[in-house]
């Protein structure tokens, strides 16, 4: 395969200004991508004709915004390229270890928008579902894409009337950013074996016989997160993370229009090294509303009962009762062996179909309430003070709540997460940009063994 292209780079590069233990406003990147692709005529010969793919990489630049033009042929199908407006955004630092994208994405042939077109987005590797949904009548589909801040590719696949286009995009530095794809290209008319005729071929549709749903993305794609929390909101905390950990995932079904018509999601008590008691609450935003189910179950797994409630207008949802009865042991200790808690699944049917981007970022509004102070823990970023100072950054610009990987060791008690993972601080002090997997190097002596 033959591209032949040019590339425009314009930069403009703002460093965040902190102190040690101090976090200021910090730059948060965020990317738009504007790809056109467009029917050539007298296009040069690939060299590998019936080379289905054509790749690029984008090419992300700190603070930078750049044009990316250029031709190609995939499947025989000669077509252009364009990939415009990186833009950067600016916000506060909240501590992510993941990153949404939004991607919204426009198929037009010679007559104008395509409907029914596939978008598919994968991982790099190709082997978990990050989104998929079919064109509207206009030729536009959107969604979100979550993956952790370390990952560096992902691959859109565009599959017009039969025709594939993979195009392998250079994520590295792309942060909560829209993703738009021109596409104009001849081609016959695609015939698919589609039992309940959403418009997802039966081989591709994780339910082939409900017209319903389409696909199940599981966030994370594989493993769960765990998610920390300090619990002397207002007062500073000790930095150790441990006062309430619990591991999570969520598996989306959504409809061929990309949509969520079921979420699940499964939450397990892992880490109590407080001496105060909390119970752990969901909240959605305001516009979504339906049935929420919970099932609690005890640490061996057994079903101790089964709640549904109405959500609506953001009102919040219990997942676990009083941490003092939902698990045996700290896990915080040296030298303790390590005790299971309990656990709940929630199932949630929409009233309506949500858009992604809508629901918002995983673990949505995942909070809990001390019991014996009243206040509630959010993550940074939701909610805002009067003067526009986030509500949960404390005075040393530290959050009280923490998502990693799952893998990540909670530090033991009288230990603190810059003990026990030393890239920590430069990750934050770097406001995200460095150590990105810092995460990954514990230091034995401070933090409880692996789970």
């Amino acid at each position: 395969m033959q591209v032949a292209g040019s590339t425009v780079y314009t930069a403009s590069i703002m460093k965040p200004v902190m102190g040690k233990y101090n976090m200021r406003k910090a730059v948060r990147k965020a990317g738009q991508f504007t790809l056109a692709l467009l029917v050539l005529t007298g296009l040069t010969n690939c060299s590998d004709s019936k080379d289905p793919n054509l790749t690029w990489l984008l090419g992300l630049a700190d603070g930078s915004s750049q044009t990316t033009t250029g031709e190609g042929t995939s499947s025989e199908i000669p077509f252009s390229y364009e990939i415009t407006d990186i833009q950067q955004g600016t916000g506060d630092f909240v501590f992510e270890t993941n990153k949404s994208i939004p991607v919204d994405v426009l198929v037009e042939d010679p007559a104008g928008g395509v409907a029914g077109t596939r978008v598919l987005i994968r991982n790099n590797e190709g082997d978990r579902v990050l989104f998929r949904a079919k064109t509207d009548e206009e030729g536009n589909a959107s969604g979100v894409i979550t993956v952790n801040q370390d990952e560096k590719t992902a691959v859109i696949e565009v599959v017009y009337n039969g025709q594939p286009i993979r195009v392998e995009l250079d994520i590295t530095e792309v942060k909560q950013s829209s993703i738009t794809i021109l596409v104009g290209i001849r081609a016959d008319s695609e015939v698919i074996q589609d039992a309940d005729g959403d418009g997802i071929p039966d081989s591709e549709d994780h339910y082939p016989n409900d017209p319903e749903r389409a696909t199940v993305v599981r966030v994370p794609a594989e493993g769960f997160y765990r998610v920390a929390y300090e619990d002397l909101y207002p007062k500073r905390g000790d930095a150790d993370f441990n006062d309430y950990v619990v591991e999570v995932f969520h598996e989306q079904d959504l409809n061929a229009a990309g949509d969520l018509v079921e979420l699940r999601s499964y939450y397990t008590h892992i880490a109590k090294g407080a001496g105060y008691n909390h119970t752990l609450h969901l909240a959605f935003p305001a516009a979504i509303s339906g049935q929420a189910t919970v099932v609690r179950k005890d640490a061996a797994g057994a079903e101790l009962e089964t709640v549904s409630e109405a959500l609506s207008s953001g009102n919040a949802l219990q997942l676990l009762g009083r941490s003092d009865g939902t698990l045996a042991s700290s896990n915080t200790a040296r030298n303790q062996d390590y005790a299971p808690g309990h656990s709940a699944e929630l199932t949630f049917l929409p009233d309506s179909p949500v858009a992604l981007a809508t629901l918002g970022k995983a673990p949505y509004d995942l909070f809990i309430k001390v019991l014996n102070t009243g206040h509630e823990i959010h993550f940074a970023g939701k909610y805002f003070n009067e003067d526009g100072s986030d509500r949960y950054i404390d005075s040393a610009g530290f959050p009280w709540a923490l998502m990693v990987p799952d893998y990540w060791q909670w530090p033991y008690e009288r230990a603190n997460i810059h003990d026990g993972y030393p890239d920590f601080d430069d990750w934050y002090l770097s406001a995200g940009a460095d150590f990105q997997n810092w995460y990954d190097t514990p230091v034995s002596e401070f933090v409880f063994p692996a789970q």
